[in-house]
């Protein structure tokens, strides 16, 4: 599946629950371990006891980083004309003006990922690492986890399961 398709089927490839542009923290949902000693923003009674098969909202730094999706352009061709790539076979049957409207942009949509905005949440791993290297570890463990289920469910849609 093409990475446009991608985040159109599952979403972004970070899943924020809320944002503080002010603070440039997103609050986000991660497993939980049990005693970690994490800070749970919504334990409100500090507790640390929290099972393994729960999920917490953790706070973590993020910064801006320009889109991969439409590489800071704001847009990209629709990828119901070109997400598997425009054979040689298929450009010879455009007549001009495709072709020359594909080259300019008539074909382009507003960014899935970035939603015409140009830069994308991403999470500041430096300063987390240096914060919170446990909350680091969980955060890319999750990240890992979703990014394989989410590779695995797009096979299957491939396949036509």
């Amino acid at each position: 599946m093409d990475r446009r398709d991608l985040i159109a089927a599952f979403g972004p490839d970070l899943e924020i629950e809320s944002f503080d542009e002010n603070t440039m923290t997103a609050t986000m949902r991660v497993p939980a371990l049990a005693g970690a000693g994490s800070e749970n923003i919504t334990d409100k009674a500090g507790s640390e006891n929290i099972s393994e098969d729960e999920d917490s909202l953790e706070r973590v730094p993020i910064k801006y980083e320009v889109c991969d999706t439409c590489e800071g352009k704001g847009a990209h061709v629709s990828a119901s004309i070109d997400a598997h790539g425009i054979t040689q076979s298929e450009w010879a049957e455009w007549d001009q003006e495709e072709r020359e409207s594909y080259r300019s942009g008539g074909y382009d949509t507003t960014c899935v990922e970035c939603h015409g905005k140009r830069i994308v949440p991403e999470i500041d791993w430096e300063n987390l690492e240096g914060r919170n290297a446990e909350l680091s570890k969980r955060v890319r463990d999750h990240l890992e986890a979703q990014y394989e289920d989410r590779r695995a469910q797009a096979h299957e849609i491939e396949m036509g399961y």
